[in-house]
C-alpha cells in the first residue's frame, strides 16, 4: 500500500514541472508586456503637452487600450494554467485513494492479510503526508513565476560593460596643456564613417566652438572625450577620473527632483554657497533662483518640470 501511495509523488512532480515551464514562458512574455505598458505610459506623462497639441489624445488612449488588452489575455491563459495544476494533482490523489481503498478493503474484508485497526491507521496517514505534498506544487509554480522575473532582473545585471579601465589605469587630477584630437576617424556599427581624420586642438583656459550643419560629428566629437565610445587613446586613463574633470550640458536638459543647489552640485563631494552661488551668478541664474520660494533649497520637480525651459538650462550650465 505505501509503494502505490509513493506513486503519487513522481506524477504529481511530472505536472508541476510540465506546467511550470509553461508559465515560465508566459510569466517572460507577460512581464515583457508590461514592460511595455509602463514605457508607453511613462513616454505619454513626460510628453502631454506634445500629445495635447496634436490633439492625439484619443490615438494614444487607443495604443495603451490595445496594449493592456494583450497583457490581459496573456495574463488570463497564465492563470489558467496556474489554477489547472490544483485539480490535475486532486484527481491523481483521488484516483490512488480509490485504487489503495479497493485493495485495502479487500485486504480487510476478503482475505484478512489487514485488520481494520492497521489500515485505517493507514489512510488517516498518508492524506497527512498527501496535504504537504499538494502544497509543493503550488510552491513549484510561484517559484516559476519568480524565475521568469528574474531572468529580466539578471539579464541586465549580468550586462558587462563595454568601456571599462585598465587594471592599471593612470588617475588624473587636471589637465595640463590641452586635449588634442590626431588624425580621429569614426562610425557608428553598420553606418558610413562619421568622421574622417579630425585633427584639433583645444588649448587649455581657451574656448573652442565647434560649428557645422546637423549631422557633421559635432556631438560625436564631444562624446569621444568622456570615452562614451572607447576609440581614442585615452584608454591608458581611469574613466571616473577623467570624466570628474568635466561638466557636460547635453542638448537635452536633464535635472533630477531634487533641489535647485543639489542640481548644480551633483557630482561633487564638497561645494560651499559662495562657490554654488558663484556658479549661479555665472550661468546667468542667480537672479531667478533668489526669487524662487526657497531660493536655492526650492524642489523643482521630475525632470524640472517647475522650471522654464530657459532657467532649466541655465542650471545645467551652472
Amino acid at each position: 500500500l505505501a509503494i502505490l501511495s509513493i506513486i503519487i509523488v513522481p506524477l504529481t512532480g511530472l505536472v508541476v514541472v510540465v506546467i511550470g515551464k509553461s508559465i515560465r514562458r508566459r510569466s517572460r512574455r507577460t512581464a515583457e508586456k508590461i514592460a511595455r505598458i509602463m514605457g508607453i505610459m511613462s513616454e505619454n506623462l513626460n510628453s502631454i503637452r506634445i500629445i495635447k497639441s496634436f490633439a492625439m489624445e484619443a490615438f494614444e488612449t487607443n495604443r495603451f487600450k490595445q496594449e493592456q488588452e494583450r497583457h490581459y489575455a496573456l495574463d488570463l491563459r497564465q492563470a489558467k494554467l496556474r489554477l489547472i495544476s490544483s485539480p490535475i494533482t486532486e484527481m491523481i490523489g483521488a484516483f490512488i485513494a480509490v485504487i489503495l481503498l479497493w485493495i485495502g478493503g479487500h485486504d480487510v474484508l476478503v482475505s484478512n492479510d489487514m485488520n481494520s485497526e492497521d489500515f485505517i491507521r493507514f489512510i488517516l496517514i498518508l492524506f497527512s503526508v498527501l496535504q504537504p505534498i499538494r502544497s509543493l506544487s503550488k510552491v513549484g509554480i510561484n517559484l516559476q513565476n519568480g524565475f521568469a522575473s528574474a531572468d529580466r532582473v539578471f539579464d541586465v545585471l549580468d550586462t558587462v560593460p563595454a568601456i571599462v579601465s585598465k587594471p592599471d589605469a593612470i588617475k588624473i587630477k587636471d589637465i595640463k596643456n590641452e586635449v588634442s584630437f590626431d588624425s580621429v576617424g569614426f562610425n557608428y556599427d553598420g553606418t558610413d564613417r562619421i568622421l574622417k581624420n579630425v585633427s584639433l586642438t583645444m588649448k587649455k583656459g581657451t574656448v573652442t566652438a565647434l560649428v557645422g550643419a546637423s549631422g557633421a560629428g559635432k556631438s560625436t566629437i564631444a562624446d569621444l572625450i568622456p570615452r562614451f565610445y572607447d576609440v581614442i587613446d585615452i584608454r591608458d586613463l581611469d574613466i571616473k577620473s577623467l570624466r570628474k574633470m568635466m561638466g557636460i550640458v547635453s542638448q537635452e536638459t536633464i535635472l533630477f527632483n531634487d533641489t535647485i543647489g543639489a542640481n548644480i552640485k551633483y557630482g561633487l563631494q564638497s561645494v560651499t554657497d559662495e562657490q554654488l552661488q558663484k556658479a549661479a551668478k555665472n550661468a546667468n541664474a542667480y537672479d531667478f533662483i533668489s526669487e524662487q520660494p526657497n531660493g536655492f533649497d526650492t524642489v523643482i520637480g521630475e525632470k524640472g518640470v517647475r522650471l522654464s525651459g530657459g532657467q532649466r538650462q541655465r542650471i545645467a550650465i551652472a
